[in-house]
């Protein structure tokens, strides 16, 4: 199945020079799936919902509410979950370990309990901030030896950076690099041939050997450097040579990622390095990478326990949320009973880092909110419309009651 970002769905009809470009300009009745549809911030959804409104389009958002929100304004998907219920997989088909499907459900709830099952099973390693990066990097190097496909995440970019620098004197160590090869200075870092990257931006221009464009966080090795600094990398969807610019500014090493960076991603196994306070989403997520292992090296201190910050993280919940749904949960005069989910509310502490990946931004109180909140409930008011127009038309069929 063809598929692009909802960006570029957006941007090609909102363009005041020229109509959508004809993929674009979808018929009546077109579905509509939006995947990983809770990192869509609300204003895009909110853009969405007016366009199939105004095309008479049917949308689908898919996606997993308690997996991370939108960098930016976000907390709708779930919102919309909660408001008007979803239909939901009732099986786990990703890993291969049965004791790991069930414990998965229990990890995406936040309960603590579950922890058990992983320690006893060897997946959760605590110690320091040097042993845990050795340690982390050391169980990627043996996962590729026996040919898996790993993921290594971290909840920041500092520590992303020193794991990918750690990752590739590895190699150098194992002669699996040669420094003294050509080499691809960008800024810090030193690109050998032979090194994983990933790229960092989407760019329609440049196609890959089999016709497809670069996009964000594709990863790749490289084939080749050139004096020109240029480089030729190869991936999953085809061989291209970078040009120098693209090379300088969005380029990166990719041994480690970010846990919001890897969300949607599938692989054997799954490593996850927790030396930051960070919430459900930032220990749930990662830990469901991995078909064949998920690991947690856990950085502790004094008398703490991995299984001890593991348990403190899946107690908190740093999401954003709609602006009127938080004024509910405020207003002490409301009715309405808060969920558990909504009582788990961002600490002002914080995630304690730099990242904008992790750190979202609590609803600001004052005259600022009236906008965002009429954005949100013009969402639901097009969600409830668009419910309302397919109940008559099935009606006016003889499907429905």
């Amino acid at each position: 199945m063809a598929a692009d970002t909802l960006d570029k769905l957006l941007v090609e009809h909102t363009l005041s020079t020229r109509p959508p470009d004809p993929v674009y300009d979808l018929a009546a009745g077109t579905t509509v799936i939006v995947d990983e549809a809770g990192t869509a911030s609300t204003p895009k959804l909110a853009e969405l919902a007016r366009l199939a409104d105004q095309h008479h389009w049917r949308v689908v958002l898919v996606g997993d509410p308690r997996q991370f929100s939108a960098v930016g304004r976000g907390g709708m998907f779930a919102h919309l979950v909660q408001s008007h219920g979803a239909v939901e997989l009732d099986q786990v088909h990703r890993f291969h370990h049965h004791w790991e499907r069930q414990a998965s459900l229990r990890l995406r709830t936040g309960d603590p309990g579950v922890l058990v099952e992983y320690d006893r099973r060897g997946r959760i390693h605590g110690g320091t901030q040097h042993r845990m990066e050795v340690d982390i990097i050391a169980a990627r190097q043996q996962a590729r030896e026996r040919g898996e496909t790993v993921a290594v995440m971290a909840s920041n970019t500092q520590t992303v950076t020193r794991l990918n620098q750690l990752a590739q004197q590895t190699l150098i160590d194992t002669e699996e690099l040669d420094p003294t090869a050509a080499r691809r200075q960008v800024g810090d870092v030193s690109l050998l041939v032979g090194d994983e990257v990933v790229t960092r931006r989407n760019d329609r221009r440049l196609r890959t050997d089999r016709g497809l464009m670069v996009k964000n966080r594709d990863h790749w090795a490289i084939t080749d450097i050139h004096r020109d600094g240029s480089i030729t990398i190869t991936g999953r969807t085809g061989t291209i040579r970078l040009p120098a610019d693209y090379v300088t500014n969005d380029i990166e090493l990719g041994y480690a990622q970010t846990s919001h960076a890897s969300q949607g991603r599938t692989v054997d196994v799954a490593l996850l390095l927790v030396d930051t306070p960070t919430d459900s989403r930032g220990v749930y997520t990662p830990m469901t990478r991995g078909r064949d292992a998920n690991h947690a090296y856990v950085v502790t201190e004094d008398n703490q326990t991995a299984a001890d910050v593991l348990a403190q993280a899946l107690a908190r919940d740093w999401i954003d949320q709609p602006a009127h749904a938080r004024r509910l949960q405020l207003d002490p005069h409301h009715s309405r009973q808060v969920t558990p989910d909504q009582s788990r509310q961002p600490k002002p502490d914080g995630p304690g880092d730099d990242n904008e990946e992790q750190t979202r931004q609590l609803v600001p109180e004052g005259p600022g909110d009236k906008t965002e909140e009429q954005t949100k409930s013009r969402t639901l008011e097009l969600v409830a419309e668009r419910k309302a127009r397919q109940k008559r038309v099935e009606r006016s069929r003889g499907l429905g009651p």
